[in-house]
């Protein structure tokens, strides 16, 4: 019960959802900018966003030199919200 309502609270941020929504469209991911620029927010606040979903265990990263990667990644509380997602 719990791990559901810190879910529905991760996901009750408006632009949270979206991230999730946009990396869920995406087949390769994105970067800070691209989804930045995808969600019309700050760089700041974009990489804000996307820590709290990597330690809620919903998003992963990956590095390639200076660039960072970002997409869904493939733990149980992942599919959870993208099953909470589909179902909105």
């Amino acid at each position: 019960m719990n791990e559901r309502l810190s879910l529905f609270k991760l996901l009750a941020d408006r632009n949270r959802y979206r991230c999730v929504v946009l990396l869920m469209r995406s087949k390769t991911g994105g970067s800070v900018r691209t989804i930045a620029e995808a969600l019309n927010m700050s760089h700041s606040s974009t990489s804000h966003l996307l820590a709290v979903l990597h330690d809620a265990g919903i998003v992963m990263y990956k590095k390639s030199g200076r660039e960072v990667s970002y997409s869904l990644a493939k733990t149980p509380q992942a599919k959870r919200v993208i099953k909470l997602v589909q179902a909105s």
